[in-house]
């Protein structure tokens, strides 16, 4: 099964029907599927691309030194990221 909605009979079933109401019924459910696909790919693909782009740009930040945070804290945070790195390899 796949993670997205077909659009494709959806589509087919649009440009088959005949008369307003089911052309409008089916044109709800292409527009319905279609957001709930943006949705999912949001959801699955941006999101943790974003949050892993976000990791990896604290976890440079951290390393160089920037930001005044305390060294104690800074290895605190480098830690948490590390362990966090290490249980996605394991998963």
């Amino acid at each position: 099964m796949s993670k997205y909605f077909s659009i494709s009979s959806s589509w087919k079933k649009l440009q088959e029907e005949k008369g307003a109401l089911n052309t409008a019924l089916n044109t709800g459910a292409l527009i319905g599927k279609t957001v709930g696909n943006v949705a999912i790919f949001g959801v699955t693909e941006i999101i943790p691309a974003v949050i892993e782009q976000s990791i990896g740009n604290t976890k440079k930040k951290l390393e160089s030194g920037e930001g005044n945070i305390s060294s104690t804290k800074r290895q605190e945070y480098l830690d948490r990221i590390d362990e966090y790195e290490k249980k996605k390899h394991k998963d």
